[in-house]
């Protein structure tokens, strides 16, 4: 998904994209990690047969490593994400992430493809604050069990529980197709 459709998306239902700091907190408190699993590089990235081989793979690992359906999950996507960067650098993406098992990405930020390009390793998360100042997940969980300061507010931006529901959903949909497809 390129970065118009993520932000079309992300809009008409209320939501944002991450921020880098977003997605190392989805990381770090994530207890799911995948192994991140490169596919060749080429023009081939963008194909429909490399996203089938890729969540392929990410099936696969789940499968082994015992995830359940419905867990925090992180590594196995770059993030498309917001930055500062895209101010000075119109009509690009921002990509970040696809995090090693030490917590290193493999992507830093980089905003060197236009904002119509997609591929293979792009994943998308979203989230939004509603008006009681909660945060609520693209799925409907809503948190409500902290309070409204400012510091509590900063933390809910950061938690993963509920800034990458769109990613656990995105995730287990491409599984669910996957085995439609078997």
């Amino acid at each position: 998904m390129n970065l118009h459709t993520a932000t079309e998306i992300a809009n008409r239902f209320g939501f944002v994209l991450p921020t880098r700091k977003t997605v190392d907190a989805i990381y770090d408190q994530s207890g799911c990690h995948f192994t991140p699993q490169p596919l060749p590089s080429g023009p081939q990235m963008t194909s429909t047969e490399y996203y089938r081989m890729h969540n392929a793979l990410i099936d696969k690992q789940s499968q082994v490593l015992g995830f359940p359906l419905g867990a925090l999950v992180s590594g196995h996507k770059k993030d498309v994400v917001l930055s500062n960067r895209l101010i000075t650098h119109p009509g690009q993406i921002a990509i970040y992430g696809w995090h090693r098992a030490k917590g290193a990405p493999i992507q830093p930020l980089s905003t060197v493809h236009g904002a119509g390009y997609a591929d293979y390793s792009h994943g998308i998360s979203i989230d939004r604050e509603d008006g009681d100042d909660r945060w609520e997940t693209a799925i409907g969980f809503r948190d409500s069990s902290r309070s409204k300061t400012g510091r509590a507010a900063q933390r809910r931006r950061a938690n993963p529980a509920v800034a990458c529901v769109w990613r656990c959903v995105s995730y287990f949909f491409s599984v669910l197709q996957q085995r439609k497809l078997k």
